[in-house]
């Protein structure tokens, strides 16, 4: 195993093609570092892991901050979003969230959704050498 790729997050060409340097940072291993010394995690099953567990604490609005982001729109966005609180100002957004996303309403989407995602993996399957991001996601 190699040594983690540095990823510094605050440079506007990190931001202009951040796939490029996610596929270099996986080459190096399943875990990244900001320039800061904060870890990223490379592997979505790691990343689920790390996400159910109350001992790691969301990236919210204070984390964006130890990154040197402390305003523009993508720290005012995140301000607004469940995800970014925890406590009671995301037990708030939670339960104003989930009178329009409870099963009743939610189920007649299903098939729509199955539907087109088989439509677009048909599309893929078209290509030679389809990529997931570009052409999926």
């Amino acid at each position: 195993m190699t040594t983690p790729l540095t990823v510094d997050l605050g440079n506007a060409d990190f931001w202009q093609d951040p796939n490029a340097v996610w596929r270099e940072a996986r080459r190096h291993g399943p875990t990244a570092r900001t320039v800061k010394g904060e870890i990223i995690l490379l592997d979505a099953d790691d990343f689920d892991t790390v996400h159910t567990d109350s001992a790691f604490e969301q990236l919210g609005v204070a984390a964006l901050e130890r990154l040197g982001i402390r305003d523009g729109p993508f720290h005012a966005w995140r301000a607004r979003t469940m995800a970014a609180h925890d406590g009671a100002v995301h037990d708030r957004l939670r339960g104003s969230l989930s009178r329009s996303f409870n099963p009743r309403r939610v189920e007649p989407l299903r098939a729509a959704l199955r539907a087109h995602a088989g439509a677009v993996l048909a599309q893929m399957a078209q290509n030679n050498r389809p990529d997931i991001v570009s052409d999926y996601a």
